[in-house]
């Protein structure tokens, strides 16, 4: 593995251990202070999120196409969760979600063009049958941003 690599793991892995140390001590002091239960929980989760990228880095290439591709798709779910559609919700995360996947799957096997011309010939194709099947025409505003958020 390479130094630079090691030197970040190393470094990373040293804060986040005296992090949860500080932190469990602090806890155990003072069990019923709402503060560091909340820190103890951020804590966690800067493990999992610290480990997940330096385990897409160690990975190679192809770790980080697939964690990155993962992290787009938690990130749609995520804008979807919060979108003002109701009706054509779910179709039009299935559609993202094959969009992600394509995307990074042209990434990966380095067709950069096909990468480029994606997202507006998507946008171009998807849109308008989504506006006119979905009665989209009367609510355009929040189906463009549905369809446009996450492809951005």
């Amino acid at each position: 593995m390479d130094q630079t690599f090691i030197f970040i793991a190393s470094v990373s892995v040293g804060i986040l251990t005296f992090a949860s140390a500080l932190t469990f001590i602090l806890k155990k002091l003072r069990p019923l202070n709402e503060t560091y239960v909340k820190v103890w929980t951020i804590v966690r989760t800067w493990w999992l999120i610290v480990g997940f990228l330096l385990l897409m880095v160690a990975t190679g290439r192809w770790g980080m196409t697939i964690g990155f591709m993962l992290l787009s798709i938690f990130a749609a779910r995520e804008y979807y969760q919060h979108s003002r559609l109701t009706e054509s919700k779910n179709q039009l995360f299935f559609l993202i979600t094959l969009f992600i996947i394509v995307q990074y799957l042209l990434l990966a096997f380095e067709k950069y063009t096909a990468f480029q011309i994606l997202p507006v010939l998507t946008i171009i194709v998807f849109l308008p049958p989504l506006a006119i099947f979905t009665d989209g025409i009367k609510r355009m505003p929040e189906l463009v941003a549905s369809v446009m958020g996450p492809i951005m």
